[in-house]
């Protein structure tokens, strides 16, 4: 008697578990088909009858869902390796298979993916598709516009060197003239500011090719008590309180001034 009540809770509790599992399978929007090997059936939820043009969801004929799965795979003209793909969906290979699909006539992109499942309960394969055309497009969408932010920097980027280049030319010319010590100073100061803009314009180049993968990295000597003496003689001409409020601005407080 205990053992008889016990048998019986047991399958209410299993059949309460399978109303639940029936449910949750009836509610997913992602098309799922369990291909169960042992029994040779096949079962598949709303959506994936729906996706798969069968009449009706739950256990269906396995030559039916196995026709309709390769009327489907053959629609993608994104799918790879297609022998691998048949023998997966035919059980007769186990391993994980995942790729997106483009069909055309509608136009939509699937997400495909497929488990073997192997247990006491259950051995079979299972097939998830999942539409993932918003998600697809979006990222079409950010990649192109990525390329065309890519595509302007590097082409301003070019056309602001060919006046830069003239502008160098022409102060170097201006150095070699007969010129006041003010006003060579005030020349240096053009040069390496027309310098500094032409390191900025090849930065910007720079990262053009970051985003391309084709950044090379150099290694270049400076000296940073030269580069520091630079600003020194630019802020001489700005003011002299303008140095120390930089330096106070990033944090070094008054350690530094002009007459140091």
């Amino acid at each position: 008697m205990p053992m008889l009540l016990s048998n019986r809770l047991n399958s209410r509790k299993y059949e309460r578990l399978g109303r639940r599992f029936d449910a949750i399978l009836k509610m997913m929007p992602q098309a799922v088909v369990f291909v169960d090997d042992e029994a040779g059936q096949v079962v598949v939820n709303p959506a994936a009858a729906n996706l798969l043009s069968l009449p009706s969801h739950g256990e269906v004929d396995p030559v039916k869902i196995a026709s309709a799965m390769r009327k489907l795979a053959k629609c993608s003209s994104t799918r790879t390796d297609p022998q691998r793909w048949f023998l997966n969906m035919s059980s007769q290979e186990d391993q994980n298979i995942e790729e997106e699909w483009e069909l055309s006539t509608p136009r939509r992109v699937l997400h495909v993916r497929s488990y073997p499942v192997s247990s006491h309960a259950a051995h079979g394969c299972l097939w998830l598709y999942e539409d993932v055309t918003a998600e697809h497009d979006a990222r079409e969408a950010i990649e192109a516009a990525n390329r065309a932010k890519s595509q302007f920097l590097a082409m301003m980027s070019h056309e602001l060197r060919t006046p830069m280049t003239g502008v160098l030319g022409m102060l170097d010319l201006l150095h070699l003239t007969k010129l006041l010590p003010e006003q060579q100073g005030l020349v240096k100061i053009m040069q390496e500011s027309a310098e500094g803009l032409m390191q900025v314009i090849n930065n910007i180049l720079d990262f053009c090719k970051m985003e391309a993968g084709r950044l090379s990295l150099e290694d270049i000597e400076f000296s940073l008590l030269e580069i520091f003496d630079q600003v020194c003689f630019l802020c001489h001409f700005i003011g002299p309180g303008f140095l120390v409020h930089s330096f106070e601005y990033v944090g070094f407080g008054s350690l530094y001034s002009l007459s140091d």
